[in-house]
């Protein structure tokens, strides 16, 4: 199976945060899955990097190179993502705006991918990909 990981799941395996489930785990490191991460999450770590570096204490840099050594394939932007992402509608009275996770949801959709997250915003929702772990 293919997973795409959200920005937060990501950056907590790396840290070995206990925020990331046994089951998580588990499909991360299972070696008959193959582990994505979007460079735009890359993007998003920066940024609040820059905003906050005392409670993000890692750069898009460092964010890059840990995705790459815990074995994670780092996903380029891709028109069809982008054009993906602006189909990506909240759910119905869900004031839900963040750019980043409606980027990841039409990638994940657009790649056939299963989007793993633990954002109990996005689990809400309609989409059969989005694995809320």
């Amino acid at each position: 199976m293919d997973l795409l990981l959200d920005t937060h799941m990501a950056y907590w395996y790396m840290l070995g945060d206990e925020r990331v489930t046994k089951l998580a785990r588990s499909l991360i490191e299972d070696k008959s899955n193959r582990v994505f991460v979007s460079l735009v999450s890359a993007w998003e770590i920066g940024l609040k990097h820059q905003k906050h570096p005392s409670s993000m204490p890692m750069d898009s840099e460092e964010f890059v190179n840990g995705c790459r050594e815990s074995e994670f394939v780092v996903l380029p932007v891709t028109e069809d993502q982008l054009l993906a992402s602006q189909r990506v509608a909240p759910p119905a009275g869900l004031p839900h705006q963040d750019p980043f996770d409606r980027f990841l949801l039409g990638a994940a959709e657009t790649m056939g991918m299963r989007f793993l997250t633990h954002d109990a915003k996005i689990g809400l929702y309609d989409a059969p990909f989005i694995m809320l772990i």
